[in-house]
Formats: C-alpha cells, sequence, structure tokens
C-alpha cells in the first residue's frame, strides 16, 4: 500500500512562530503553518486511520501529541490543542483550518490566555471498607436482620434486594462526597468539566479551568478537601495541562452524499437559510415524535434520522462562515465541496 503524507496537527498558538523559534523544542520535526496571528503546529506524517490504529501506536502518538503540546507552553505559548489524530493533506489544508476558524480561535485564545486546566480524581481508598461501612446503615442493617430473625428461608430475591439497597447507598455516598468536593473547588476556578467514571471506584472525576496566578489557591482548597475526608478518598491531582477538557478544536469533512440525504429528509431545495431548515426541522420532528405516533413502525429510528439531518445541515451552516441569517446556502455539490471543511470544538461535532 503506498503511504500518503501529510501535516499532522498538534495544536494551534497565538501570537504566530516562525520554524527558528520551533527549533527551540526539545521535539525534531516540528515546524509552524502560519495564518494571520495565529500558528499552527504541525509535523510531517503518515495519514492513516487513527480510529483503527493499533493499541501501542495510538499510545505512542498520545505521549508524542503531549509531548509537543507541553514543550509549548513551556515556552510560554498559549496552545489550543487539536484532537488527537488530526492530520490535513498539506500545508494549505492547514493554513485553510486557520483562516476558516479564525474568529473561534480568537474567541477560545481570549478564553484560555493565562488559564491551565488542572484534573482532580477521588477513587475510594479502600472499596472493601466502605462497602461494609453502608452496610451497616440502619435501613440495610435492619433489613438483614428481619431476615436473619424469620423463620422462613432467605431467597435469591431477598438477597438481590439487600445488594441493590448496599449498591444505592454507597451511589448516594459518592453522590454526596462528590457535590462536597465540587463545591470546594468551583470557587477556587473558572470553571469545571464532569467526567465519565470508568469504574465504580471512582468518586470523583473532574477538570477545572484555573488561572495560572490561582493555582496555589487552587492547591490549597484540594489540600483542605483532601483533609477533610481522612483517607477516606484517595485523590489524584493531574496538571498543570492545557484546556484539553474545556477547548479541544476538532476539524472534520463533510460529505455531499449524507449532506443531501439530511436535505431531502427536511424536504429542502437547492438552498435554504437557516431559518428555513430550522422550520423545517420542527416540523418533520413534530410530525415524527415518537410520542405522537406510538404505534407507528420504526418511528423512532425516523425521529433520530430527522435530528442527525438538522445536525449535518447545522454543522454546514457553520462551515459555509456566513454570518447573515437570511443568507442562503447552498446544496449543489460543487458549493458544499468548497465548503467541505468544519472547524468546531470537540463537543460541538
Amino acid at each position: 500500500m503506498i503511504k500518503v503524507t501529510g501535516k499532522y496537527i498538534y495544536g494551534i498558538i497565538s501570537p504566530a512562530l516562525d520554524d527558528n523559534a520551533m527549533a527551540g523544542m526539545e521535539c525534531p520535526g516540528i515546524h509552524a503553518a502560519n495564518c494571520g496571528n495565529f500558528s499552527a503546529v504541525v509535523e510531517d506524517s503518515d495519514i492513516v486511520d487513527y480510529k483503527n490504529m493499533d493499541r501501542n501506536a495510538l499510545t505512542t502518538r498520545l505521549l508524542k501529541h503531549q509531548k509537543v503540546i507541553e514543550s509549548l507552553m513551556g515556552m510560554g505559548c498559549t496552545v489550543i490543542p487539536m484532537k488527537l489524530g488530526t492530520v490535513a493533506r498539506n500545508k494549505q489544508e492547514v493554513v485553510a483550518i486557520l483562516e476558516k476558524s479564525s474568529s473561534l480561535l480568537k474567541d477560545i485564545i481570549g478564553k484560555i490566555s493565562g488559564k491551565i486546566e488542572i484534573d482532580i480524581i477521588a477513587r475510594w481508598n479502600s472499596f472493601p471498607a466502605v462497602i461494609k461501612l453502608v452496610s451497616e446503615e440502619a435501613e440495610i442493617k435492619g433489613f438483614k436482620e428481619k431476615l436473619m430473625a424469620s423463620s422462613a428461608q432467605i431467597t435469591v430475591e431477598d438477597q438481590k434486594k439487600a445488594g441493590l439497597m448496599v449498591m444505592q447507598a454507597l451511589e448516594r455516598r459518592r453522590d454526596a462526597y462528590s457535590q462536597r468536593i465540587q463545591d470546594a473547588l468551583v470557587p477556587a476556578s473558572h470553571g469545571i468539566k464532569v467526567n465519565d467514571a470508568i469504574d465504580e471506584q471512582i468518586v470523583f472525576n473532574s477538570a477545572f479551568l484555573i488561572d495560572k496566578r490561582g493555582q496555589e489557591l487552587f492547591d490549597a482548597e484540594v489540600e483542605k478537601i483532601n483533609a477533610e475526608f481522612n483517607g477516606e478518598l484517595n485523590f489524584k491531582y493531574v496538571g498543570p495541562l492545557p484546556c484539553y477538557s474545556f477547548y479541544t478544536i476538532e476539524v472534520g469533512k463533510l460529505n455531499f452524499a449524507a449532506l443531501d440525504h439530511a436535505r431531502e429528509k427536511l424536504g429542502l431545495g437547492s438552498s435554504a437559510t437557516k431559518d428555513e431548515i430550522k422550520s423545517a426541522y420542527k416540523m418533520k420532528a413534530s410530525a415524527v415524535h415518537p410520542d405522537k405516533n406510538p404505534e407507528m413502525p420504526g418511528i423512532e429510528k425516523e425521529f433520530d434520522e430527522t435530528n442527525k439531518a438538522y445536525k449535518i445541515l447545522m454543522d454546514y451552516c457553520a462551515a459555509s462562515d456566513m454570518a447573515s441569517k437570511n443568507t442562503k446556502y447552498s446544496f449543489l455539490e460543487k458549493d458544499i465541496n468548497d465548503n467541505s471543511l468544519l472547524v468546531k470544538l470537540r463537543d460541538q461535532l
């Protein structure tokens, strides 16, 4: 198979730097693609499918990605991270990405200048100990004592009910502890991003947006909350980091066939304004809403496809970068291909 080389994008910085400034980094091969006041920090790289990449190779790429961004931070740069695995075809496409997203980038730079991310993860220090603790709560203890005192044989359903009561009590304790940690740390930050708990032993997993000058205050609050739980929780502090959880940029490409199907799904013609797209969506969504058509076969799938069609069309409007709500967005193949690059915050894609 012939390998195709493109430009791997690590992140975007402002003000722009030239390649001479990049030469001072510890990562050889890194250079800049500039447009206006922004530099995309790039490296020549094979264009590969990162979604299906071997785990070891993906881990290597992740470590390199983090190292480059941390090196940029060490040089005093404000870095807008790119999603892991973002590769443009060539330098011209990198510049096009910067041009298309210039308004978004200016907005993000204003929000993250002088700020860092700190991730806080809290786990049960001893999961068996906390299970034993909640099992001693009055309601659960009383239920178990009642079962033991009964002359009837303890059934599987009785055991399931006891186990469910323990899990519900554990969840209540986890929620209460999580809220206490959040209440303590949010006032010392500019924002919080709550992450999914990857296993049952995690009590709290969140990222905080911190002013660099306020890091000592935040750290002091972490120490206080750690002491408050007196060893019941084990806290992990990760940072300082770039603002991965809040402002990571993702680049996508719109597909004509998918967009044309979305247009047909909402009954639109060869062009439409944003208001016309919204009106068509509301009409179609109302007509195929599962609550209004509970007996209709496949209605939930039709409703989901209608929502997907609307998202695709609104993404196209965003990619076209036209400010006026009265602008007609063309759905002709040539015009779609001319506006195929979509640059957005990761959670918006």
